[in-house]
């Protein structure tokens, strides 16, 4: 693979995975930096129209602003999996971008260590969490919220709705 394929594979990837704006700027040194190295000018048409067409997928994927879900999943049905669909279906027809961590596969090592790991990972990539009902029940929850405090995100907690049945009533 020759420089500039390697170059734009970087750069293709910063753009695919949201690098955002810190990310872009460490490509475009990066880049400048192996240019310079390797004495080449990057002023070829196809060259620029690649570099155009990566910095249209960075800007659009800045554009949408990233979030990340969090709530409880341990011991609850289906991992609480439906409940972090539902409200990704519903920010990502927003316009938001969202991290879900019910859409991450399996660690390799299955554990709860090996889920958060992958978690957090997420978190930090992200402007916002948005903590789900119930979030303050959950260990894991309650990590991401204070990683979110201390890096600044903003936080944005879920509306409680409260359903009543009919049982209930009767015990009330």
């Amino acid at each position: 693979m020759n420089t500039l394929n390697l170059i734009r594979l970087i750069v293709l990837k910063l753009a695919l995975l949201g690098g955002g704006a810190m990310g872009w700027a460490f490509a475009r040194h990066y880049i400048a930096d192996r240019v310079r190295q390797m004495g080449q000018i990057l002023l070829g048409k196809q060259d620029l129209r690649c570099i155009f067409s990566m910095l249209e997928v960075m800007q659009a994927r800045q554009s949408a602003k990233r979030v990340y879900l969090s709530g409880p999943m341990s011991g609850l049905p289906e991992l609480n999996y439906p409940t972090f669909n539902d409200k990704a279906t519903e920010l990502r027809a927003r316009g938001w971008h969202v991290e879900n961590p019910a859409e991450n596969p399996a660690p390799p090592c299955g554990s709860w260590r090996g889920y958060m790991r992958m978690a957090l990972w997420q978190l930090v990539s992200c402007e916002a969490i948005y903590l789900l009902p119930g979030w303050e029940n959950s260990k894991g929850a309650r990590l991401e919220y204070s990683i979110a405090q201390s890096l600044g995100l903003e936080v944005i907690e879920a509306a409680i709705s409260i359903h009543i049945n009919s049982t209930n009533k009767a015990a009330a």
